[in-house]
């Protein structure tokens, strides 16, 4: 990735102890998910918010209490993840006891295999391409230093807050056009997806015009004392991104209704068209343009996948 030496050692520490707790992580995922898929929406999301309480209160005192640096931060993630894994464990085998298993529901059959397995290498394309495609950025961004290194970890970082309401909006269209196409209501599950679409369009719109806006203010409150360069960097790609960031939160409720629909091929392909097109972008235009260029990059890409999603879904109308 072309990260500097005086970032790789760092980055090193933290993601190893990061590495070492992969298996909360996914033991986390797996119950959050299980609860969200029996509908149970509510106790996902306290679970999450206490998650975050604890991740957050634990960097105060391992970074700033106890000075632990980086390390600390991995620490807070790791243990706050543990923590709420137990709790959701905890909360699923006292109220939705069905979901757990035991020895005698342990029986083998072929048909749900494979079809678990399908969906199962599909979803794991569509996020390794993904977060691959987010490396190969990263590596554009590394080679020109520290200073863009440094405002576009902050922008990403506010982008990835603002961009986490698509992320649900799509987990939510997911879950409920699933749910009713399981059913057979069809209909029911069509009309949850534009009342979806909907909602995201207006939460897109108006956190993109708070980004805009407010591109100086939130940089600042995500660093002190930010040197005049890595200000405007930041600046100019959260209000070049920001200008097309509704067509993020359209694509991601056609992710919704393609996943719940059992489509899941479609989410991958436009991803693998998003990526491209802003890796290959990224690399010719950064050197000239700086950080903007990726702001770009991403957009074109948004413009391109939603244009494949809403070809798709036009024609399976018919």
């Amino acid at each position: 990735m072309h990260t500097p030496q005086e970032v790789s050692s760092i980055a090193i520490s933290y993601l190893n102890i990061i590495f070492c707790g992969f298996i909360t992580t996914y033991f986390y995922n797996l119950l959050s998910v299980a609860l969200r898929a029996v509908g149970n929406t509510k106790a996902a999301l306290i679970i999450l918010m206490f998650s975050m309480i604890i991740n957050t209160i634990l960097d105060i005192i391992f970074v700033a209490v106890c000075d632990f640096g980086i390390q600390g931060a991995a620490f807070a993630t790791v243990l706050s993840q543990t923590l709420v894994s137990i709790l959701c464990f905890t909360y699923i085998r006292k109220n939705i006891s069905f979901l757990l298993f035991g020895r005698e529901d342990m029986k083998f059959e072929w048909k749900l295999l494979k079809l678990t397995i399908s969906y199962s290498l599909i979803s794991a394309l569509h996020q390794s391409s993904l977060y691959i495609g987010k490396l190969l950025v990263q590596g554009a961004v590394n080679l020109m230093g520290t200073d863009m290194i440094t405002a576009y970890t902050a922008t990403t970082r506010i982008e990835g807050f603002a961009n986490s309401f698509g992320d649900s909006g799509a987990e939510a269209i997911s879950i409920f056009v699933a749910q009713n196409t399981g059913n057979e209501n069809r209909k029911r599950a069509k009309q949850g997806f534009y009342t979806g679409l909907i909602i995201l369009v207006c939460l897109g719109i108006g956190l993109s015009l708070i980004m805009y806006f407010f591109a100086k203010t939130t940089i600042e409150f995500m660093m002190n004392n930010a040197n005049n360069k890595i200000m405007i960097n930041g600046i100019e790609y959260m209000k070049t991104i920001a200008i097309l960031y509704v067509l993020c939160f359209i694509g991601s409720s056609f992710v919704g209704w393609y996943r719940g629909s059992g489509k899941v091929n479609i989410p991958v392909i436009g991803t693998i068209l998003h990526i491209s097109i802003r890796v290959i972008l990224s690399y010719l235009f950064i050197q000239q343009f700086g950080l903007k260029t990726i702001a770009f990059a991403t957009g074109i890409g948004w413009v391109s996948v939603v244009t494949f999603q809403y070809i798709i879904f036009y024609r399976s109308k018919k």
